[in-house]
Formats: C-alpha cells, structure tokens, sequence
C-alpha cells in the first residue's frame, strides 16, 4: 500500500482538477445540470494533527509498560494524522475518497498499525427514493457516536480508548443508511451494513462476515456530531447499536448506547459498550481467547464553548476481560481546553491525562500534550 501512495495522490488531484474543469465550463456539461446529474462537483478535504508531549512519567526507556491508552511517548513532536482526499454529494450520487498516515493509537495496538500510508475511506453510494442511501466500499462500521464522530472535530483531536478497543472500526462492505427527514434536521436514522469483518481492503480472509446496525434519534437544531460552538435550542441525540462478527476463530457479539446533550454552549457526551469474545472451532487460526470474554466500555466528556475556547473533561474506562482483575482494568481521566481559530480551520489545545490501572500492577504513566490542527 506504501508503494501505491504516489500513484493514488495522482489519481485524485487528476480527478479533482478535470472534475472542476468540467462543472467551470458549460459546454461541458458543467452548471447545467450534466456534471451534478451524474459525479457531484468535488471538494478538497484534509487536515493535519500534530501531538507536542511536553511531559511523561514514562521515562525508562528500556522498561516503559505497555499499556491501553498510552502510546508512550517521550516529550518530542509527531504527526497523529495526516489526510488528504475529495468528497463530493449530489441529489443522487455521493462519494468520499481519503488517504493518509495515522500514528498508533497507543503501544498496545502499535505491531497492528498496518501501513504507515494507506486508503482510509473509500466508498460511493447512490440515493434510489428521497433519504435512503445506499453505499459501498471502505467506510465506518455505524457503531459507537464518539467513533463516527471525525476526529477533526474532537476537542482532544482524539477519541478515547473505548472507540479504539470496543468498535469494529473502518471495513469494506455494504452499508444502507435511511433518515426520517430533511438531512441537518433528522428526526431519525438507521444504518445497517454487512462488511468483511477484517479491516482489510484485499477481501474477506475467513467464511463468515461482520453485521452492524445503529437506529438514532434527534431532537433539536443542534448538530450532535460535534461538540464546538452553541446551540440555537436544546438538542439531544440518542441511539443504539447492535454487531456482530464471525470471524475465522473467533465471533465478537457487541452491543452499545450513547447520547449527545446539547445546550447553549454545553455539550455533554456519554457511550456505553458491552462486547462478547467466543472463541469458535478451528484448525486454521489460534483464537485471540481461550474462552468466553465479555468486554466492557464506558467513556463520557462535558465540555463548555465560550468564545473560541472550549474547555472539557472526558473519564473513559476499559475492561478488556470481566472475568479477572489484571491491567486491563484501565481509567483514563483527560482534562484541558482547545482554542479554536477563525472558521476552525486551526485548532490549538493543551490536555493533562492521567492513567490509572484498576488491576494488576500501577504505573506512573501521566503525561501532559499538546496539540495543533489544520484543516482544509
């Protein structure tokens, strides 16, 4: 996939240029109807994150525990994201192609991380009646509200370590996506996608697939993907989600609830996650459990907006196995505030996170960051 990054950049900048070459010229086909009736118009999408960690317990460099929720950095600079791609939506077609590089979430998942260039979303779709979609290719699982949150858009330019641990992820399928009304005023929403359940783009490696499904509701004029910024009203998003995964030696069942309240400058968030690991019969692959794990997730975050700052405190913990007290027993508590420039197109925060083991053994893992976003 490294390799292949050259030629994919190629591709869309050429796409997007002749795209917007021909929706300028009206011979063409461009402002009368021939491009949007067919490619919507195309826009540039991208953003970087940059981390600064100004401070770290972890200072053994031979010895540093590893950790869920900790990537261990020592105080230095990274890259956490950088993404580059186009979207576009018309009245029938939609599509959103993006790639980049993203750092490892923590030193857990780091041999995991995959290419360090790679296709984050790929995927088209097309509208056959008035709010119904129909897409397909690599997208979100529609499971958990902090996780389809964009991470642009988070305070802490970061989800917790619940939506890294306890929701499929990215996968390509098919996915059906309905609203009940107009398309920023919904009153409700259901998802529903059948994927490969590897999170590779290369096909699906076992006989069995991924199923999710996700029904919302909303109340209110407030955008409740996002937490920046005041609300005209009180808004309040709830919703449900289901899946599950029969995977080659192993089948995960997860079940999960959150909500986003909205008021004035306020905005409270809270997600709940409960998942199931069984391991199945095989003589092909050797099961992550040995035996039924039930896993469980909680992560809530209140924040206020004044002005162009926006403070928040967010508490996530992770049990990674019910059935024993043992490190996986993980409290992260992430207190800070994030300064927000003209149209939030740079973003600046500084965050204190500390890291608590509710089993096992503890570590003197704190650290203080901070971070910088740019946004196309």
């Amino acid at each position: 996939m490294r390799s292949a990054a050259p030629l994919f950049f190629g591709l869309l900048c050429a796409l997007l240029l002749g795209a917007n070459a021909q929706a300028a010229d009206p011979a063409k086909g461009g402002d009368k109807g021939g491009l949007d009736s067919m490619l919507p118009k195309p826009e540039l999408t991208g953003f970087v994150q940059m981390w600064i960690t100004a401070w770290d317990q972890d200072v053994d460099p031979l010895a540093d525990p590893a950790g869920y929720g900790d990537p261990e950095d020592d105080p230095g600079f990274k890259i956490r994201r950088a993404r580059m791609g186009i979207q576009g939506e018309g009245a029938k077609v939609r599509y959103d192609i993006d790639f980049g590089y993203s750092a490892p979430f923590d030193a857990v998942s780091a041999p995991d991380r995959g290419p360090i260039i790679e296709v984050v979303d790929a995927s088209g779709g097309f509208r056959p009646v008035k709010g119904l979609w129909i897409d397909g290719g690599v997208m979100k699982v529609p499971v958990g509200r902090e996780f389809l949150m964009a991470t642009a858009n988070m305070v802490f330019a970061d989800r917790s370590l619940v939506s890294q641990w306890m929701v499929p992820g990215r996968d390509v399928g098919l996915q059906v996506d309905g609203t009940l009304g107009d398309k920023d005023k919904a009153l409700g929403r259901m998802r529903v996608g059948v994927f490969n359940g590897n999170g590779s783009l290369a096909g699906n490696d076992a006989p069995g697939l991924l199923y999710a499904a996700r029904l919302e509701g909303k109340v209110g004029p407030g955008d409740t993907y996002k937490t920046f910024g005041k609300v005209d009203g009180f808004t309040l998003g709830v919703a449900g989600d289901f899946y599950y995964n029969d995977d080659l030696a192993i089948n995960t069942l997860g079940l999960g609830g959150d909500l986003m309240l909205r008021v004035a400058g306020l905005a409270l968030m809270v997600e709940a996650n409960r998942a199931t690991l069984s391991p199945d019969d095989t003589t092909l692959n050797l099961p992550a459990v040995l035996a039924e794990t039930p896993r469980t997730g909680v992560v809530s975050q209140i924040g206020y907006s004044v002005w162009r700052v926006e403070p928040a405190v967010r508490v996530a913990w992770f049990d990674d196995n019910a059935n024993i007290d043992d490190n996986g027993d993980v409290l992260e508590v992430m207190g800070g505030a994030t300064l927000h420039g003209p149209k939030d197109t740079a973003r600046a925060g500084l965050g204190y996170i500390k890291r608590a083991e509710l089993g096992g053994r503890s570590f003197d893992n704190d650290s203080v960051r901070l971070w910088m976003q740019f946004t196309l």
